[in-house]
């Protein structure tokens, strides 16, 4: 049996309660959708919210007490600068992964002074989102 196919195997025996629960946060309903379909195709993950700011980001942590939260940073109402510090309160133990259109030193070294875990680009997010997570979350 080879590595990879044990991997995969691994991946698929997961139950529920055996993956990461995981909180998406990004204005855009298809975005939303993307990362959702790219986390469930790993089978390592359970999408338990879906918010389009901040403010309903914070009452939904709140509610399902994420491992993760996936941040977008630009968003209309509460952005992800404002809530990231009252989601890193709220959800000390969660891992928070930011995600910027709009990628620069500057900004990826705030996040991350703001309790942010991990910052993709938004431009890589496709490629990089479970390598990123699988390691923050020391995934096998």
């Amino acid at each position: 049996m080879s590595p990879a196919y044990r991997e995969s195997e691994s991946e698929a025996a997961a139950t529920p309660s055996d993956r990461l629960r995981v909180l998406l946060v990004d204005d855009d309903a298809e975005v939303r959708g993307l990362l959702e379909v790219v986390l469930d195709g790993d089978g390592r993950f359970d999408v338990v919210g879906r918010a389009g700011d901040g403010v309903e980001a914070l009452e939904l942590a709140r509610q399902h007490r994420p491992d993760v939260v996936v941040l977008d940073l630009t968003m209309p109402g509460m952005d992800g600068f404002n809530a990231l510090p009252h989601l890193r309160r709220l959800l000390p133990a969660a891992r928070i992964v930011v995600v910027s259109a709009f990628p620069d030193p500057y900004t990826l070294l705030d996040t991350v002074q703001m309790g942010a875990d991990g910052y993709i680009d938004k431009s890589r997010v496709w490629c990089e989102l479970i390598p990123t997570l699988s390691g923050l979350c020391a995934l096998v």
